[in-house]
């Protein structure tokens, strides 16, 4: 065997999950089949396919979107108002149902 030539595929060398991403081509340490296209992606790819770009509704700014098309600060500002506002109900009928107990 010649110097400097590698032993092996590299199928062999990454392990028994390892294989070619059908996106970006590389040879990865994992791949998974997506369950849609059939394809085996890496999860990196599998990651970008899953970010969407657009305009926030609540904002308007071009960004990347998360659940009921809002950008992350936008959603998560509405998470923590609903949030704070559930604990303040919650409180408020504890109250109101030791008041009508007593």
């Amino acid at each position: 065997m010649t110097p400097g030539k590698r032993q092996g595929s590299a199928r062999h060398r990454l392990g028994r999950r390892a294989g070619r991403c059908s996106v970006c081509r590389k040879h990865k340490d994992r791949v998974h089949r997506n369950r849609v296209s059939g394809r085996l992606v890496c999860a990196t790819c599998g990651d970008r396919a899953r970010l969407r770009v657009g305009s926030c509704s609540a904002c308007a700014e071009r960004k990347v979107l998360q659940a009921r098309g809002r950008c992350y600060a936008c959603y998560k500002r509405e998470w923590r108002f609903m949030r704070e506002r559930g604990s303040v109900t919650r409180a408020a009928r504890h109250l109101r149902r030791a008041a009508q107990r007593a």
